[in-house]
């Protein structure tokens, strides 16, 4: 729970019961407990929204293509080209 372990909860814990005193800290409690049910609530109803919205835009599985079936071989082979001098902005050597 957001990297908070056991001994700093404590810690808090301690701090805000000398700090807001007894009668204060059981309704302190109870209005954190209330929003923190609330944001999750709002991240729950969030998530399912995006996951509604992208199973509806996600494409059927039967038109799927493979990423393999993507790469001919010809794409794989040795470029002609020396693109580390084009990189370096080296001038193209002399092909006489």
């Amino acid at each position: 729970m957001f990297g908070i372990g056991w001994s700093e909860f404590l810690i808090i814990a301690v701090i805000a019961l000398l700090v807001l005193g007894p009668e204060k800290l059981p309704e302190l409690a109870r209005q954190l407990g209330k929003w923190t049910r609330e944001l999750r609530a709002m991240a729950s109803q969030l998530r399912q929204e995006f996951q509604q919205d992208f199973d509806v835009a996600a494409p059927p599985a039967a038109t799927r293509t493979p990423l393999d079936s993507l790469i001919r071989p010809e794409d794989l082979k040795e470029p002609d080209e020396d693109f580390g001098a084009v990189v370096r902005k080296e001038p193209p050597p002399n092909a006489s």
